[in-house]
């Protein structure tokens, strides 16, 4: 079976998704709190290491000793949105006096472990695992990077709306919107690991991009509805925020590719996968 995966690497890949799915929902019948979460994203982690290990041996483990700090040097950019949100969006609780959560610490310091689990999860599977597995295949293409970060980048997306219900033509073009969004920051990812092959780095980054985005729900008491939860939900208002982030995220994967991806040697890269 080992040796299949091995030989098979996008089927694995592919399997890894499944089980990544299969761990995410396995956790929706428990109860949606910090600690259910974090165990689950330790279990994706491990699953998709594991996978990770199947598809490419030891050496994306090996590289994640190097290039950190280069990560964050060259990688801040993609912090500037969740900013710009979280900036905008506490001036209203601040504002209108909305009271802390009584363990607004405790709550915190917990969101911030299920986002840096989260985003190491996601960059396992949608990052590394995706890299390892499809550029070996895609090698003799013309455009093997390009078509790496395309297929690693919708299917990306497509797991954020997966779950989605579609129920009109509004909820369908922020589901697209939500896709193309979200493909654009792996890009901006994807370029990262390209030059670094630092899962680990890339992961705490998109971790941070995450708790930034969503600290003030964990310090502060907001009701929030299932519409405004849901990635497909809402009206003209959540276009324009998508739209916001569109015109953000491809400032983001400029900046990033001229800083990062203008200097990584792909033919070397080729060569070492």
């Amino acid at each position: 079976m080992i040796r299949l995966m091995r030989k098979n690497t996008i089927l694995t890949w592919f399997i890894a998704i499944i089980l990544y799915i299969v761990i995410m929902i396995g956790s929706y019948y428990f109860d949606d709190s910090d600690l259910v979460e974090i165990i689950a994203y330790l279990l994706q982690c491990l699953m998709l290491g594991g996978c990770l290990y199947v598809i490419a041996g030891s050496k994306p483990f090996e590289t994640c000793r190097r290039g950190t700090g280069y990560v964050f040097r060259k990688g801040w950019p993609i912090l500037i949105l969740p900013m710009l949100f979280t900036g905008i969006g506490i001036i209203s609780p601040v504002k209108e006096g909305t009271p802390l959560h009584s363990d607004w610490v405790v709550r915190t310091a917990l969101g911030f472990a299920v986002m840096m689990l989260a985003g190491l999860s996601e960059e396992l599977c949608f990052r590394a695992a995706a890299c390892e597995a499809l550029l070996p295949k895609l090698k003799n293409t013309k455009h093997p990077f390009l078509f790496t970060a395309v297929i690693s980048g919708l299917v990306f997306g497509l797991m954020h709306v997966a779950l989605e219900g579609i129920d009109s033509w509004m909820s369908a073009l922020l589901g697209i919107m939500k896709i193309l969004t979200t493909g654009l920051f792996g890009a901006s990812m994807m370029i990262l690991y390209w030059k670094t092959r630092n899962m680990l780095a890339i992961g705490l980054l998109h971790g941070l991009y995450d708790f930034i985005s969503s600290c003030i729900e964990y310090m502060f008491v907001i009701e929030e509805t299932a519409e405004e939860a849901a990635y497909t939900g809402g009206g003209i208002e959540t276009l324009i925020v998508y739209l916001i982030q569109m015109a953000v995220n491809l400032l983001v994967l400029r900046a990033v590719y001229r800083n990062t991806g203008k200097s990584a040697d792909y033919h070397h890269i080729l060569e070492e996968w």
